[in-house]
């Protein structure tokens, strides 16, 4: 489990479209390749996501390239587990960062 959970805003992309419509949810666990999410928002097992971390960066970098597929949802309705299909080397490194960050704790 992150402590604390890691904030993200995400649109539902359709092909290589964004929907829209940004939702708001938190990271709650992190590995290597994906992530879990919680969110209100009900997501469809194999929808894209386009991911803004949440958090701030030294530099003042927004990391928003973070792409993910919805593998399904756990026994809660409000938690979805993430493959991560696609990053930034900064957005990749502040992932590893929060991981090891969760592994010590």
């Amino acid at each position: 489990m992150l402590e604390p959970a890691v904030s993200v805003r995400y649109t539902v992309l359709e092909g290589k479209h964004l929907v829209g419509t940004v939702f708001e949810g938190n990271l709650i666990k992190l590995s290597e390749n994906g992530a879990e999410l919680q969110s209100d928002h009900f997501l469809t097992p194999l929808s894209n996501l386009k991911i803004t971390l949440l958090i701030k960066t030294e530099d003042g970098t927004v990391l928003d390239d973070l792409y993910a597929k919805v593998l399904d949802f756990t026994e809660s309705d409000d938690r979805f587990r993430l493959r991560f299909t696609g990053t930034s080397p900064e957005v990749a490194a502040a992932l590893e960062q929060l991981r090891q960050k969760g592994i010590e704790n």
